[in-house]
């Protein structure tokens, strides 16, 4: 300490002013690195920010279907391609109860255990409602999927920040570079001032004095002038560096800015043209459930009518009947409740979308639920000559809560999908535990199987395996789909696995509530 004091003593003016000058544009070059590193964090941020919104908007838009049928392989393979991206460090995707099903960083889709804390945040809160989370080295995003009001599901994603940390790091490497070489710069002038300029300004004071003194005619060579002026050129080169990095620095930091407000306002438009379609979508959606309803009510008015009058005359109102007029008027009561029944598939569609659909959870006796549908359909079997077999799980409750009139719609869907389609063999009705959370109702049967391809939309409404107008089989189409929706609004899910010319399994899960728990 004494010696470095010493030095600073001995040093001279000229010395001095160098080390000064040169300590306070380190400190200027400072304060410029630390207000450049957080306008490229605040930036950066913003800019991550934004794009990790615009990727989830396009993830939930993609998403939203196989979430709500749960085709895992297919949101496996939608996210192994936006996965591949290298500044995505993580993709997953949550079901509606916040479980894991796929994840980047895994080769196959997940078969959770427990929900994950980050999918339940997400698929518990508001619609639309976007999160993001800064973590180290990445930034955490992720908002819920939904299908009109109902979140099926949610998406993250997590994004590297990577190019920040490598902005960063350049720039700290340029500002130590341009200190280190100012700390070169200025210990060698001041050595060389200490040393050389020492006797020009010894000279100086003495023609001052000399001048003092009168006498006016008195000359000094300045000698330093060349190393003043080479120090006064190195300093104001060092100056117009720095300050043609701060004149860069704003540039990018404005072009940043511009760029920021571009996506912004591209994302509000984007925004606002999903709103409108959302708008417009739901209102067509409420029109067409509306006028469902209401052809649906009209048009069962006069065919009650129909099926009265002709059940009437079946039984002799009108007087007798030979075998022809009875067989005709059959063949009208036989139409007119195949037609009932289309209007009545209608009528349960239309209640669905619009959300008015109700269930009732009550206890009832599982087996004498399932002998009633059995001996209801297996009259059917018969008349086919199928063999129908039916069993009950002797390891579920007597006892279960539910909707038995709702269940009793969907296994008798599925039973009579499977008679219709089925011409030998077998037709095979069970209900299981399937573990201590839930149970399954398996119809199965040896019919004509169904295509891989048509599998992926067997569930939607109006759609069919075989749309020609030639096809074998009767039917609209809306069985499989009003299944679909009642299995969701009981808290289940329905799935299929079948191979053409072998038959099909239908397997609707169902969560597993008995008395006890109901009471709690």
């Amino acid at each position: 300490m004494n010696r470095l004091f010493g030095w600073w003593w001995n040093t001279s003016l000229g010395g001095k002013v160098v080390i000064f000058s040169s300590l306070l544009v380190l400190a200027a070059v400072a304060v410029l690195t630390l207000v450049s590193i957080e306008r490229e964090q605040s930036s950066f941020h913003a800019q991550l920010e934004a794009q990790a919104d615009l990727l989830l908007e396009a993830l939930a838009l993609n998403m939203r279907d196989p979430l709500y049928k749960l085709q895992v392989s297919e949101m496996d393979e939608m996210v192994k391609i936006v996965g591949d991206n290298k500044s995505i460090t993580q993709l997953s995707v949550y079901d509606s109860k916040g479980f894991l099903l796929v994840d980047s960083d895994q080769e196959l889709p997940i078969a959770a255990l427990s929900p994950d804390p980050v999918g339940a945040r997400l698929v518990n809160s508001e619609s639309g409602q976007m999160m993001h989370e800064w973590q180290t080295g990445r930034l955490l995003a992720g908002r819920p999927v939904t299908i009109g009001n109902q979140n099926v599901g949610a998406v993250a994603v997590g994004l590297s920040t990577q190019p920040l940390d490598e902005r960063v790091a350049t720039l700290t490497f340029q500002s130590v570079l341009i200190a280190l070489i100012i700390i070169a710069v200025g210990l060698g002038l001041a050595i060389i001032l200490t040393r050389q300029v020492t006797r020009p300004l010894e000279g100086l004071t003495q023609a001052a004095a000399q001048m003092a003194e009168g006498k006016h005619d008195t000359h000094v060579e300045v000698q330093s002038k060349d190393e003043v002026g080479q120090l006064a050129a190195a300093f104001n080169q060092m100056a117009d560096r720095v300050k043609q990095r701060e004149t860069d620095l704003k540039d990018l930091a404005a072009g940043l800015d511009q760029m920021v407000k571009q996506r912004t306002a591209q994302l509000e438009q984007q925004n606002n043209d999903l709103t409108l379609a959302r708008k417009q979508a739901e209102e067509a959606t409420q029109i067409k459930s509306q006028f469902l309803a209401t052809i649906s009510h009209e048009l069962r008015t006069p065919l009650n009518s129909i099926m009265g009058f002709s059940q009437l005359l079946l039984l002799g109102a009108a007087g007798d009947l030979n075998e022809k007029q009875a067989d005709r008027i059959e063949r009208i009561l036989k139409s007119g409740q195949e037609l009932l029944s289309l209007i009545n598939d209608l009528l349960d569609l239309s209640r669905i979308e619009a959300g008015r659909a109700e269930i009732i959870r009550k206890p009832f006796a599982v087996k004498t639920w399932a002998h009633e549908i059995t001996h209801q359909l297996e009259s059917l079997a018969q008349q086919k000559s199928l063999a129908f077999e039916s069993s009950v799980d002797p390891g579920l409750p007597e006892t279960l809560i539910g909707d038995p009139d709702r269940l009793r719609q969907v296994a008798v869907n599925l039973l009579g999908n499977a008679i219709k389609f089925t011409e030998r063999g077998k037709v095979s009705f069970r209900i299981e535990k399937q573990s201590v959370d839930s149970w399954v109702m398996i119809v199965s049967d040896t019919g004509i199987g169904i295509a891989p391809h048509a599998q992926k939309f067997i569930f939607d409404e109006f759609r069919q395996v075989d749309s020609s107008p030639q096809r074998e089989y009767g039917g609209t189409g809306l069985g499989l789909s009003i299944v679909r929706n009642l299995v969701v609004l009981m808290g289940g899910e329905v799935s299929v696995h079948s191979k053409v010319g072998e038959g099909s399994v239908f397997t609707a899960q169902f969560p597993l509530l008995t008395e006890a728990v109901s009471q709690v």
